[in-house]
């Protein structure tokens, strides 16, 4: 992620945590604010975008 280093020095006050899994989450569950995938959505209530 070649932006990564650029954009945390641009916004320190951000903690960004990176995880990789095929694992399906659940935002009240496991603390997360936002989840990226990649591939097909089979959920209708997910958007995706090209």
């Amino acid at each position: 992620m070649p932006r990564l280093n650029k954009f945390r020095q641009a916004w320190p006050e951000l903690k960004i945590s990176l995880t990789c899994s095929y694992e399906s989450i659940q935002f009240s569950r496991d603390n997360i604010d936002i989840d990226i995938r990649h591939g097909l959505s089979q959920c209708r209530r997910w958007s995706s975008k090209p």
